[in-house]
């Protein structure tokens, strides 16, 4: 069960780190998060198609967490 809670850190550390980052440049932020998630999935042995759609499905989720943030 620690995995979990250790991602759910994880995730509130990349929103905190992308709310700092200035609006212009924040699409870059995103995009780095990705290639981050997207290199863990690979790691974890993820087939490139699979890794895509598991790293493109975190960053949507934490997208939305971001909009619900700053509203």
């Amino acid at each position: 069960m620690r995995a979990v809670g250790d991602e759910f850190s994880s995730a509130e550390r990349v929103l905190e780190l992308i709310a700092i980052v200035p609006e212009a440049k924040r699409s870059l932020a995103w995009s780095a998060a990705k290639q981050s998630y997207l290199q863990t999935a690979r790691t974890l042995g993820y087939n490139e198609h699979d890794a895509q759609q598991w790293a493109s499905e975190i960053i949507f989720r934490l997208q939305i967490a971001f909009i619900i943030r700053k509203t």
